[in-house]
């Protein structure tokens, strides 16, 4: 830890062929967005301070933002309340200082948008919201890290899709994960403060973003019902949507939405297809196959057998795998339903034998068994929670 801030200048605002980039030097470091020509880009620095804020606060080391970027007051105020969150969240974060000269609010037109991805979550949001969502945001690797013909295929994908249902689409290309990675950040804390950035800087009166879980489980995670409306301002508001309904019941929900359910996008192995049997595709397939309907970006789910996928890896996943029980149960299906609590049983076992290793063997077990298990705490330096390596 040091007394050097973290300076954020050199800022860039390029207009090219097909987009506008926006980009600024973080320590030296060139991180930049790409946004549609159709967005009125201006030299904000909200997305800059999302990027590196964890890093600051591991580090203690204050922000300072130069003259050109601005920011809104409202965030500025709020940086403090986040920051609070962050640290109640992991113990090895430090509050810290965010020096920024200019002090505006950015430009508001009065169209609303929400975040998407094909996933589950946000063709729930965009099929609840259908009639006064105009925008969907499309930022890439948001989800999985994608190569340049990926993500050119998923624009085109998703193009498409926007057109049939009369949205247009906003592909945000940027180098924010390859910034991640380097500075081992954990993209499951990173991410919630990009997609809030983003959202409080693209003129938009109104951006959704899509809830991974649900008001019985508000654990601790980059996108939170706590922190996303925190990015906001006085002329964008977040919003955190969807915490009312399981995964289960906004898959079903789309059922009424076929050209959503036609289209959607869960795949671990792949952006660009539906492998059908990942954690996701079984997940997803599972909930279609005992309501009797189907998906024609999904491959039909035959093989019981895929259900051992689907055990629990901790205690976010069990979340969803309690979902898929009762939803078993309400659709009839003992089988299924025997099975899943076979596999919960096989979780509880493990899980409770490692607990027991962990308390009689300490941290240097712990540290080990993160090892084992190749999980992101032996390689990021800011995880979720607390267990960081600092500096």
């Amino acid at each position: 830890m040091n007394n050097i801030p973290i300076l954020i200048n050199n800022v860039k605002l390029q207009r090219c062929v097909e987009t506008t980039k926006l980009s600024a030097d973080i320590d030296g470091i060139d991180l930049w967005f790409d946004f549609p020509l159709a967005i009125n880009v201006e030299r904000r620095g909200e997305v800059f301070i999302a990027a590196t804020l964890l890093e600051a606060m591991l580090t203690a080391r204050d922000i300072h933002l130069c003259d050109e970027l601005a920011i809104s007051s409202m965030l500025m105020t709020n940086l403090n309340t986040l920051q609070d969150i962050y640290c109640a969240w992991n113990s090895a974060l430090h509050k810290v200082k965010v020096v920024a000269p200019n002090i505006s609010e950015p430009t508001k037109f009065c169209n609303e948008a929400s975040f998407f991805s094909g996933g589950i979550d946000s063709s729930y949001t965009l099929a609840k919201h259908n009639d006064t969502i105009s925008h969907l945001i499309f930022l890439k690797g948001f989800d999985e890290e994608q190569s340049e013909n990926e993500w050119s295929n998923a624009i085109e994908k998703h193009s498409n899709l926007a057109k049939k249902l009369d949205k247009k689409l906003v592909a945000i290309n940027s180098n924010i994960r390859e910034f991640i990675n380097a500075k081992k950040i954990s993209n499951v804390f990173q991410h919630g403060l990009t997609l809030g950035s983003l959202a409080s800087i693209l003129g938009f009166s109104k951006v959704y973003i899509p809830s991974s879980f649900t008001y019985s489980y508000l654990a601790p995670w980059g996108s939170h019902s706590l922190t996303d409306r925190l990015w906001g301002n006085s002329n964008a508001q977040i919003i955190h949507d969807g915490l009312e309904a399981k995964r289960s019941c906004k898959t079903t929900f789309l059922y009424a939405h076929k050209l959503l359910l036609d289209n959607i996008q869960v795949c671990w192995a792949s952006t660009e297809y539906n492998c059908g049997v990942c954690n996701k595709c079984v997940r997803t397939g599972l909930v279609l196959l005992l309501s009797k309907q189907k998906s024609k970006a999904l491959p039909p789910l035959t093989n019981l057998k895929l259900l051992n996928v689907l055990a629990p890896s901790g205690e976010r996943s069990l979340h969803d795998f309690h979902d898929l029980i009762e939803f078993s149960q309400q659709h009839n299906a003992p089988k299924v339903t025997i099975r899943l609590k076979s596999i919960l049983w096989r979780y509880q076992v493990k899980y409770n034998l490692v607990e027991l290793i962990k308390l009689l063997g300490g941290n240097y077990i712990k540290t080990w068994l993160h090892k084992l298990r190749k999980t992101q705490w032996s390689t990021a330096r800011i995880t979720m929670t607390t267990g960081n390596k600092n500096n």
